[in-house]
């Protein structure tokens, strides 16, 4: 009789460990990861990583050798420089997209954007005034978390934002970079 108690008492202490673990584990998952639930944020986060997709392989941006081949993920200096500041042509029709390339050796900084199609610029006129406040384009010096508070307060659907590693071919050399990207949906 006394090993049956026993090891009930021993069973009944397990599961009750089990049961703390495996809450502890919950409460912790629940913490470290992030869920997306909501359908339109989902589609933001799959039409910006699309875009990233499609701007690392961009011709128009990538490194091409004299054969012609073409290096995704390795963006061109020249090429950089003849876009910085100015506007891609593919994005979203209802989306305003913010991209930014750093390289880490240099620190330099080329920036771009896509904007909305097809939709009045006034209606997100105040995202523009603020990402004018807070970039320097001479230089290409900004603040990211001041430029994402701009697109973010400026009203829409949803937001993502990401950065994803690349290089740059700057003469012979190639150096180590990142590129990021905000994507909005405006409406």
């Amino acid at each position: 009789m006394r090993g049956i108690s026993y090891s009930v008492t021993v069973m009944v202490a397990m599961m009750i460990i089990i049961g703390i673990v495996v809450a502890f584990y919950a409460a912790m998952n629940k913490a470290i990861t992030e869920f997306h639930v909501i359908p339109i944020e989902a589609t933001s986060r799959t039409y910006g990583i699309i875009l990233a997709n499609v701007i690392l392989s961009d011709e128009n941006l990538i490194y091409v050798d004299n054969l012609g081949n073409r290096y995704r993920g390795i963006f061109d200096s020249v090429k950089l420089n003849s876009i910085n500041g100015g506007e891609i042509s593919y994005g979203s029709p209802n989306s305003l997209v913010f991209i930014w390339v750093r390289d880490l050796k240099t620190n330099k900084v080329w920036i771009f954007k896509s904007l909305p199609k097809g939709i009045d610029l006034s209606k997100f006129q105040n995202i523009l005034d603020c990402l004018s406040r807070v970039m320097i384009p001479i230089r290409g010096l900004m603040d990211i978390e001041e430029v994402y508070k701009c697109i973010v307060k400026g009203g829409g659907k949803s937001v993502y934002s990401d950065e994803f590693p690349v290089a740059i071919k700057d003469g012979d050399e190639i150096h180590t970079g990142k590129m990021g990207l905000i994507f909005r949906v405006i409406a």
